[in-house]
């Protein structure tokens, strides 16, 4: 997997550092906080976006799929606070793996998003 500062590897830090005992509850429940307040405001900047079917015909299925993988990183951050209260080990692993989901999907729209930008400059000239 791509993107080291991807949301899905700052959740697999905070769950790392947390279980090394490196941050306590509180500073986990804080960054999940914080982390909550940055995929609101990715998703609220998406939603910004204007598609225009006739410029990009797959921009709106582009823009759901964005808006779904980011849906992946709020369900997983929900899973780490799950964790948190019960100390359920398997709310833990739900939360990588809903998280890892969003990470692929926003990786593979940025991907094919890369190819038609090389593509159409190809064509271009």
């Amino acid at each position: 997997m791509n993107f080291p500062g991807s949301p899905y590897f700052v959740l697999e830090r905070l769950l790392e550092e947390y279980r090394s005992g490196r941050r306590t509850h509180e500073d986990v429940a804080r960054s999940l906080d914080i982390f909550d307040m940055f995929v609101e405001q990715w998703n609220e900047g998406l939603m910004a976006l204007p598609v225009e079917p006739e410029i990009l015909p797959e921009g709106e299925e582009t823009l759901e799929e964005s808006v779904n993988g980011l849906g992946c990183f709020s369900e997983a951050s929900g899973f780490m606070r799950d964790f948190l209260e019960t100390g359920d080990e398997s709310f833990a692993e739900q939360a990588l793996e809903i998280a890892r989901v969003g990470h692929e999907t926003l990786e593979q729209l940025y991907l094919n998003t890369a190819k038609k930008v090389e593509q159409l400059q190809n064509e271009v000239g």
